[in-house]
């Protein structure tokens, strides 16, 4: 589930990427039209080691502030660390947040993974919505949090308001005005903790609290995108779907079995020659497959960003992610399709050729990953082991031509039994 709750995040990411790449490059963004002295910076690596006398807007994959911003800084990306001291507003969406310096403005973050450093210190009001939050630095002002996780190990001087499922005060917290959190959290505190005033709890459904924070914030660019990502996230719907509850869980869980095993036996009725192929050429040579997977799983998102920097390219840029996306699904099932193929040869069903067989051995290999996928180091290794594979074995019918004797004998059998 992890793994799905990040891809939420990158999503919403790269669609208001191409977005806004695009209203920008045809002059239709106003917010950037109506600053005339700010500066935008764009590009995959971005590092910014001069210093900035104004407003300051970064779109990149790997985003570092090294020098200051006299104004406001906004940004988005896929990792953003900041280390030097902005003098206006921080608003930033990205997957991995990491601040490490002064904020003299306000603080809005959308993200996945938000790290407040111990020299990080935000004189303005603070709102975070991510997965998880943890918090090192100082807070002086009033600090709404909505997140899976919250670790504070730091001091907060405002108003607190903690929206989630587990939090941890540690033991080098200072809560001046202690916090207020919903009556089902999880809440772990220190006994070292220095919590000053109150701790109180709410409904977050009918919390005026909450109402009324929102309103503290002024709308930018990006503040603008945060609510209504948040409004999107925050509906009604979440009560019926939690992603914490074992009953929906398992219910996503059965429903990507069931669709991992419809497309197997869509593309074995289709093409069962290829798919025999595919992993034959994967068994044989497992090296090769893993190799070219690894290849094609770096070089064709690069390839689709360095499309994106011309506006010419934003359409075929847009034709590659959808492939991109396309060969990740793909391939996690061929690669377990693969698996299950090498697991047939160390049992007696080896010799008995059926759809039956196939499928029922990949039901069962479906199971084995599932279950190896539980062990931290070596479940994530096997796992991308099998992914590259499959990944590998695809690329290599696409670009390769592997396999297009196999579809030459396909057409050649399907036109001798219509002759027939």
């Amino acid at each position: 589930m992890k793994n799905q709750r990040n891809n939420h995040v990158s999503f919403f990411k790269i669609s208001s990427l191409l977005f806004f790449l695009g209203m920008w490059s045809v002059g239709l963004c106003s917010e950037i039209q109506n600053l005339p002295e700010s500066r935008v910076h764009m590009g995959i690596n971005v590092d910014l080691k001069e210093d900035n006398a104004s407003d300051t807007t970064v779109i990149g994959s790997q985003i570092i502030l090294e020098s200051g911003v006299s104004g406001d800084f906004n940004a988005l990306g896929e990792n953003i660390s900041v280390s030097s001291p902005i003098q206006g507003d921080f608003e930033v969406i990205g997957n991995r947040i990491s601040i490490n310096s002064l904020i003299e403005g306000d603080v809005q973050i959308f993200a996945s993974k938000v790290y407040f450093m111990p020299s990080s210190f935000v004189e303005g009001q603070t709102k975070v919505v991510a997965q998880k939050v943890f918090l090192k630095g100082t807070l002086s002002g009033d600090a709404l949090i909505k997140a899976r996780k919250i670790y504070i190990n730091g001091v907060v001087g405002g108003a607190l308001t903690l929206n989630a499922h587990k939090i941890i005060i540690g033991n080098q917290a200072v809560l001046k005005q202690g916090f207020s959190c919903p009556h089902a959290a999880s809440v772990i505190i220190s006994k070292e903790a220095q919590i000053k005033g109150k701790v109180s709890y709410f409904d977050p459904k009918k919390s005026d609290e909450v109402v009324n924070f929102e309103q503290i914030f002024e709308g930018g660019l990006w503040a603008k995108i945060i609510r209504f990502f948040d409004d999107v996230m925050t509906k009604d719907i979440q009560k019926y779907w939690d992603f914490g509850s074992t009953f929906w869980s398992l219910s996503l869980f059965l429903f990507v079995w069931i669709v991992a095993i419809g497309c197997v036996f869509l593309f074995y009725r289709a093409t069962p020659l290829l798919l025999q192929n595919l992993t034959q050429s994967a068994i044989k040579n497992p090296g090769r497959a893993l190799g070219v997977g690894l290849v094609g799983l770096v070089f064709i998102p690069l390839f689709g960003l360095l499309m994106c920097l011309t506006l010419v390219g934003i359409p075929f840029a847009f034709l590659i992610m959808l492939f991109y996306c396309a060969l990740l699904f793909l391939g996690k099932i061929i690669g377990i399709w693969i698996f299950a193929q090498w697991l047939v040869l160390f049992t007696p069903l080896k010799k008995k050729i059926s759809l039956g067989r196939d499928i029922l051995m990949f039901t069962v290999s479906l199971g084995i990953i599932s279950i190896l996928s539980l062990i931290p180091v070596l479940g994530l290794l096997f796992m991308t082991l099998v992914f590259l594979m499959g990944v590998g074995s695809i690329l290599g019918v696409i670009f390769f031509r592997e396999g297009s004797h196999v579809l030459y004998i396909e057409r050649s059998q399907s036109s001798f039994f219509r002759e027939s």
